[in-house]
């Protein structure tokens, strides 16, 4: 992965620290699913060097704000970048349970499991409902093949979770007819110790070489571009 090297490489000479979030995390941390762009995390200052550097590199900018910005690869066969920006202490919280992986040949930092779900559930309340479903499926993945649910299942902390993935009676449009707000003493998940997963955790490498082989087809439609403009996560987020 020739743009992740770049990142690195550009990283360590300028004294700027990045990691890896979105789907090449969740694959990281066992979840084999697909993948069609690179997502970064970095802090709030640097962004203006990392987007130079980027651009340098031949990638055009599709999209920013203040705290996100996407490029358009410049050759089909690479990964699109988004870059997402977070207040320094918000990043040196999540570098403090950090985890460094291995991607194709690269060392870089990817957040904790506890981390990435709370990135997940910000962006389930910042996309558009269309890519909830896919942060959900994340979700529950994530806490089910890190056996992260008899820790909090039917406790306090479950219940907020709970809350927190049902954003859906949120909308932009005034609403008339306002329901309650669930109490978190009595809301509780499901026990669900008699589930049995079948999902298969594939070689991290592996499931990378299959995104990359869709790459060429994808970055020649001209709706892959309109489909990632949908995928933006504009809010800022913080760790508190």
């Amino acid at each position: 992965m020739a743009i992740l090297q770049n990142l690195a490489q550009f990283g360590s000479e300028k004294n700027l620290e990045f990691m890896v979030i979105g789907g090449h995390a969740v694959i990281s941390h066992g979840y084999s699913r697909r993948t069609l762009d690179l997502d970064i995390l970095i802090p709030k200052g640097d962004g203006y060097i990392w987007r130079k550097y980027v651009l340098g590199l031949g990638y055009s900018l599709l999209f920013e704000t203040d705290n996100f910005f996407q490029c358009t690869a410049p050759e089909r066969a690479s990964w699109p970048l988004d870059f997402m920006m977070v207040k320094p202490e918000t990043f040196t919280k999540f570098k403090s349970e950090a985890v460094r992986v291995l991607i194709q040949g690269v060392q870089v930092s990817v957040p904790s499991i506890k981390h990435l779900i709370a990135l997940k559930l910000h962006a389930m309340k910042s996309r558009q409902r269309s890519w909830m479903f896919r942060d959900m499926d994340d979700v529950i993945n994530l806490i089910q093949l890190n056996k992260m649910m008899s820790n909090v299942t039917n406790s306090k902390s479950c219940a907020k979770l709970t809350r927190a993935l049902n954003y859906m009676n949120t909308s932009s449009e005034p609403d008339h007819n306002p329901k309650p707000q669930p109490d978190d003493s009595i809301l509780e998940l499901p026990d669900g110790s008699d589930f049995v997963s079948k999902h298969v955790t594939l070689p991290f490498d592996q499931v990378l070489e299959a995104c990359e082989a869709q790459l060429r087809l994808v970055n020649s439609d001209p709706e892959f571009e309109k489909k990632r403009l949908r995928d933006k996560v504009d809010v800022p987020f913080e760790l508190l």
